[in-house]
């Protein structure tokens, strides 16, 4: 079958956008992973030995093995190997185009590939590390190739049908499902050629044999499972459909309301291609009477209802006036880009994901992290992939806060009080973020705890500069952000003022910053407490035209009403006291 032009520029566009309502989903600031998918991952750091034999029992080993090969190839970066995902669903959608081609046409086609790319369900699956995804392309493919086989006998074609059914068999146990679905579908719409599933039935079983005998045992204990499983009501039905939906669901009911009505219009329904996509389409009925033997009443474990669905949109829309099906399929693009609904598709994430992303931009060469033992986001698996992921050069945790100057505590949002006041020794609370179970704080001491004492009681405890971890080196015309840090070791009787200098030998002052303390608390020093730190923030503006040189950087504190400056050990005959070298560079 040939694709012109004006169809392959067409289905190349539904690609691309299929592509960027995946790929614009990928980081974990858009969709944390779930537990399940950080044990996928963890399953492939070892040999494809381990692989194997680490395979979990109620799964084969056909995405492990995939994955792992994937993983060894771009890393195991949450957005590399989600990559894995988002090909296999393009693969799914090129697939779906070619099969709702043979089914009734291009433009069924055409929509068979928009609407099953754009179920929100589907969109979850297809940026979701589960072997799931790989079955939302071997589907399609499946669906083609039987089309195809039916259509025109070969036994070339019933093989490759075989094959690729296998593949299924090994990527879940659903796929066997699948494939009965589809052995469904051959029988109503040829009943008299459904002996020809000799060849592609005889092919799957035989290369699946091995895994189905391995298995066998596990049938046992899930039939033994179900006995305890409870009737859902009647609403689950539709809660089911819902699911499948996303948060388009009245949108989606509407085009297959449409598609009903196109199709009863053009008298399709009673035909046997329209008794097959109905009994796909009304599968979950099946499922919800049988979950007591079967246990498939469930999104993840009857994901094969979706391509039945869309077929059926599509092979409605199809039939409508050709200004009324383009607007259909342009709102089925819009779908593509509307968000998942996370929190009824998901486990509920831990929240390390974005922990350990933030740590990763915030975190300075010796800070270290303590987990609170209590916090629900003590997950061993997940923390070793996310330093894996984030700190492959190592990250140092710590039982207790010691002596480190920078702590990262990393807990539930009721603190452990023993571990919490240990942090708090001699530290501020500087920075705060992630959710209340999985709640990361920095705490910080001063540079120099014991400090440069002025004679007015004030005390100096260092500088620090927040964008840099190492030499301070500067464009010319660029901005330096400084973090002081003071005390009172007695009550101070006066509001002083504290001054900051860029000066050079040859060029004096080139920047200065004056003025009282922009602290955490009142800037009058006289109303400051003893036994607490106060953090002065002030930005120095480097003025442009500067040659390559270096600079020190000095403070002063003095009284704004007599300019005065205050004596303290280690400054020099203009009262200043030197606190770092400063590079610029410029051409």
């Amino acid at each position: 079958m040939m694709i012109d032009r004006r169809q392959l520029a067409r289905l190349t566009l539904i690609l691309l956008l299929v592509a960027a309502s995946r790929i614009l989903r990928l980081d974990v600031w858009s969709m944390q992973p779930g537990p399940d998918e950080v044990w996928s991952v963890w399953q492939t750091l070892g040999s494809l030995q381990d692989v194997i034999r680490w395979t979990p029992y109620d799964w084969p080993p056909g995405y492990y093995v995939t994955l792992w090969f994937w993983r060894n190839l771009v890393g195991i970066h949450p957005i590399a190997v989600r990559m894995l995902s988002v090909f296999a669903m393009l693969i799914g959608a090129a697939a779906m185009y070619r099969a709702g081609r043979l089914w009734s046409g291009r433009r069924a086609g055409t929509f068979a590939a928009i609407a099953y790319s754009a179920l929100g369900y589907i969109i979850f699956l297809s940026i979701e590390l589960r072997g799931y995804a790989l079955l939302l392309g071997l589907m399609p493919l499946a669906l083609w190739l039987m089309l195809r086989y039916f259509r025109r006998p070969g036994w070339q074609r019933g093989v490759l049908l075989g094959v690729v059914m296998a593949a299924m068999f090994y990527v879940s146990l659903t796929g066997i499902v699948a494939a009965g679905m589809l052995f469904l579908i051959a029988l109503v719409r040829w009943p008299r050629a459904v002996w020809r599933w000799w060849l592609p039935a005889g092919v799957g079983v035989l290369l699946f044999l091995p895994e189905l005998l391995n298995k066998l045992s596990l049938s046992v204990s899930r039939i033994h499972a179900l006995s305890a499983v409870e009737d859902a009501p009647l609403s689950a039905i539709p809660a089911l459909y819902a699911q499948y939906a996303g948060d388009g669901a009245f949108v989606w009911l509407c085009l297959f309301v449409l598609a009903v009505v196109a199709l009863a219009l053009r008298r399709r329904l009673w035909t046997r291609k329209g008794l097959a996509l109905a009994l796909w389409c009304a599968m979950p009925v099946a499922l919800y009477l049988t979950n007591n033997l079967l246990g498939f009443f469930y999104s993840r474990y009857s994901w094969w209802v979706m391509p039945g669905l869309a077929l059926w949109i599509a092979w409605g829309l199809a039939l409508l006036p050709r200004l009324v099906a383009t607007t259909a399929g342009l709102v089925m693009a819009g779908l593509l880009f509307l968000e998942p609904p996370l929190d009824d598709y998901q486990i509920g994430p831990s929240g390390l994901a974005l922990d350990f992303a933030f740590l990763a931009q915030n975190a300075q060469t010796g800070d270290v992290l303590l987990l609170d033992p209590e916090c629900p986001c003590n997950v061993p698996v997940e923390l070793d992939y996310y330093r894996r992921v984030y700190f492959p050069q190592g990250l140092r945790y710590v039982s207790s806060a010691g002596d480190y100057r920078r702590v990262w505590y990393l807990s539930y949002w009721v603190d452990n009080q023993a571990l919490l006041s240990d942090v708090e020794t001699n530290r501020v609370l500087m920075r705060t973020f992630g959710p209340a179970r999985a709640q990361l704080k920095l705490y910080e001491a001063p540079p120099n705890p014991e400090g440069v004492a002025f004679e007015n009681g004030l005390v100096f405890h260092g500088i620090d500069f927040p964008d840099h971890d190492g030499p301070v080196v500067l464009h010319e015309g660029e901005a330096l952000p400084v973090r002081l840090w003071w005390s009172a070791e007695r009550p101070i009787d006066l509001d002083y003022s504290v001054g900051l200098y860029l000066v050079s030998e040859r060029a004096g002052t080139i920047a200065q910053h004056d003025g009282p303390p922009g602290v955490d608390a009142a800037g009058a020093t006289s109303q400051w407490e003893t036994g607490r730190y106060y953090i002065d923030e002030r930005v120095l503006e480097l003025p442009h035209g500067l040659p390559q040189s270096t600079h020190e950087l000095r403070l002063s504190v003095y009284h704004w009403a007599d300019q005065e400056r205050v004596p303290a050990p280690g400054i020099d005959d203009d009262g200043t006291l030197l606190l770092e070298k400063i590079h610029i560079m410029a051409w």
